[in-house]
């Protein structure tokens, strides 16, 4: 026992050293004073930790939502806080807060990620994800999709167009747009069948020649499917996985099909949306009129709207402290 408090001594003697020479190297004079101070804040910082973490969360199979993806923890990092701190020269002063632009944290990778699972289909992100994302089913209403893409511009906002193979062979230029514009491009099938009629054989025909298809115009591989008319079976899911894609259906369906007005679209699609909402729409005219005013009331309720693959993935969406803490 004797041993382990010499010990302790020793590594408390050496921390006072190392202390001494931040504070020397910071410009600020060193006493014992000022160690005990750093040893105080440290305690502090110690202490709030805890609010500020969050666990992670793997990826799981849920048994209605099957797949979904996991999210990264986050943990306060005490040392490099307190270091911010000491730079700031701030002092407690009874505040219960420590200031959100000295926080620095660290992440915590899931241990399931969504590669992981089973092959299932996925109907939305990780309801602890901030953001949802428009998924735009293309097979027709070709007219509409410059005034949509125009929307998208103006707005800032990043959406997925799922193509059908044999429209985007007669619109490569519309295509590319798209991808310069910096949507994602996935896969629709070639002409629009139910894929739940079709044999393994022909699943796997018609996803291969859409992402033929996709890959000679963006040069690009596609990695989401989205099955025509949401039909499909495990077999549909288990050939686009075997292809190296995800199987994608949506949370929250506009129904812009039936060509509703653009008020009953928009109030349709806000009564469902929430974090990790995947929004499935069409190119036609009522969701060209009404995306404009959909896409301020999404913001205006704190979700951001983004690309699948980032929505997907097990990084946390930034909050208020990460982004002022971590720039």
């Amino acid at each position: 026992m004797k041993g382990w408090i010499k010990q302790l001594n020793q590594l408390r003697s050496w921390m006072v050293l190392v202390i001494a020479m931040v504070l020397l190297l910071m410009g600020v004079p060193f006493t014992i004073e000022a160690a005990s101070d750093v040893d105080r804040l440290r305690q502090l910082v110690q202490e709030k930790a805890q609010q500020y973490k969050l666990p992670a969360e793997d990826a799981r199979i849920d048994r209605v939502w099957k797949a979904i993806p996991g999210i990264e923890g986050r943990q306060l990092n005490i040392e490099e806080t307190v270091q911010r701190l000491l730079k700031m020269k701030w002092k407690a002063n009874g505040q219960q807060e420590l200031p959100a632009e000295a926080l620095v944290f660290e992440t915590i990778t899931p241990k399931v990620q969504l590669q992981d699972l089973n092959p299932a289909p996925i109907y939305r992100a990780n309801p602890q994800k901030q953001g949802v994302a428009f998924l735009v089913n293309v097979a027709w209403g070709t007219e509409y999709l410059p005034g949509m893409l125009k929307t998208f511009r103006e707005h800032g906002v990043k959406v997925n167009f799922f193509l059908d193979g044999a429209w985007a062979e007669k619109e490569p230029e519309l295509v590319k747009l798209m991808q310069k514009e910096g949507h994602l491009i996935g896969s629709h099938a070639y002409n629009h069948p139910m894929m739940s009629k079709l044999s393994s054989q022909q699943a796997r025909e018609q996803i291969q020649k859409t992402n033929q298809i996709i890959q000679k115009i963006t040069d690009k591989s596609a990695i989401y499917f989205a099955p025509p008319a949401g039909d499909f079976n495990q077999s549909t899911v288990d050939v686009a996985a075997q292809e190296g894609m995800y199987t994608i259906l949506w949370t929250v369906d506009t129904v812009d099909w039936r060509k509703p007005a653009p008020d009953l679209l928009i109030q349709r699609v806000m009564s469902q949306v929430e974090n990790g909402s995947l929004v499935l729409m069409h190119p036609t005219n009522s969701t060209a009129a009404a995306l404009p005013t959909l896409l301020k009331r999404i913001e205006k309720k704190g979700l951001q709207i983004i690309r699948l693959d980032h929505l997907l993935s097990p990084s946390r969406l930034l909050d208020a402290h990460e982004q002022s803490g971590n720039d």
